[in-house]
């Protein structure tokens, strides 16, 4: 369904907040979309570093590709900021979008081209200084080399992804912005997709969207959650630690009641063979637990806050007041 025009002007929302947040590469606040049926987007925000992952997450129609479409330069907000590398969405509107990469759901890809031109062209489309080594480099990158003269009408799913990813940096901007970047893709293609990005992880903020909950838990640090257009969870992409609970490996199996004889130790369960999950007594003081634990002689290996799982936190964060999510 084609976007229908958004039923007010933009208004600004006041000067950037440049020194909010120290170090930042992109900054949105408040940003939102209407439509003259719905609201797409409200007041979303946003701080991303150089060298971060922030993962997107959402049921269908959550808002997602808005929120990224908007501060790809690619949709105007109806309202609301956004800055990148210094850069204000709505006044410097072509620097900024030269400052980013963006992958969309469905890439512009001309499969009557062959590679190295379609890139070439991006290049020269994004002002690269020296388009030739700008592709060179893009192929070397996404692991293009041995494609480059193929037309992209020959390639694969999982390098025409690749293809997608390369016209996004070409340019080498700070910023990639990807919508969907493992969508139907095998298992070995969605693993070279999965290392790719994090190889450019190491030199770029990036902030990208899936409904694969295993993959945004694999590449991003941390994650936000949308639900009818509106954040309704941020944090870790690895679910939310309990002050309480500890996950605990060892060499040989203790038992459960030789575990929970242990000062601070409330109870203790096997979750497989070596791997215990223990809950500490409210007033426990988990340093002198774990050398406990370590000083009773089961080998123990590795001890970490136990925490929700990302699919734990997701459901529980875009459960609707009926019980659907």
């Amino acid at each position: 369904m084609p976007d229908s025009p958004p039923t007010t002007a933009r208004q600004p929302a006041g000067p950037a907040s440049e020194d909010t947040a120290p170090g930042a590469l992109l900054q949105a606040e408040h940003l939102s979309r209407h439509y003259a049926s719905h609201t797409a987007l409200s007041g979303f925000s946003l701080t991303l570093h150089r060298g971060e992952v922030v993962g997107l997450l959402g049921p269908n129609g959550a808002g997602k590709s808005t929120a990224l479409k908007l501060l790809a330069g690619v949709l105007p907000p109806s309202s609301g900021r956004a800055r990148l590398a210094g850069h204000d969405l709505i006044d410097a509107g072509q620097r900024y979008r030269r400052q980013l990469g963006y992958l969309p759901e469905r890439p512009p890809l001309y499969p009557d081209m062959r590679v190295h031109d379609y890139l070439r062209f991006c290049a020269r489309l994004r002002g690269a200084d020296g388009g030739r080594t700008a592709v060179g480099r893009a192929l070397t990158e996404c692991g293009l080399e041995a494609m480059a003269d193929r037309r992209l009408d020959q390639l694969s799913q999982g390098y025409r992804q690749r293809v997608g990813i390369a016209q996004a940096v070409v340019h080498r901007p700070p910023l990639i912005i990807l919508d969907e970047p493992t969508v139907g893709l095998d298992p070995r293609q969605l693993q070279g997709i999965r290392q790719l990005i994090r190889r450019l992880a190491r030199a770029h903020g990036i902030l990208l969207s899936s409904h694969l909950l295993p993959e945004i838990q694999a590449l991003a640090d941390r994650v936000i959650i949308l639900q009818r257009g509106r954040i309704c969870h941020q944090g870790p992409a690895r679910g939310e630690p309990h002050a309480r609970r500890f996950n605990a490996r060892f060499r040989r199996d203790p038992h459960a009641g030789a575990l929970e004889g242990l000062p601070g130790v409330a109870a203790a369960r096997a979750v497989a063979p070596e791997h215990w999950q223990l809950r500490l007594t409210p007033d426990a003081d988990p340093d002198r637990v774990i050398s406990a634990v370590a000083a009773a002689g089961w080998g123990l290996e590795a001890w970490q806050p136990a925490g929700d799982s990302l699919e734990q936190v997701f459901l529980r964060a875009t459960q609707g007041p009926g019980g659907e999510a």
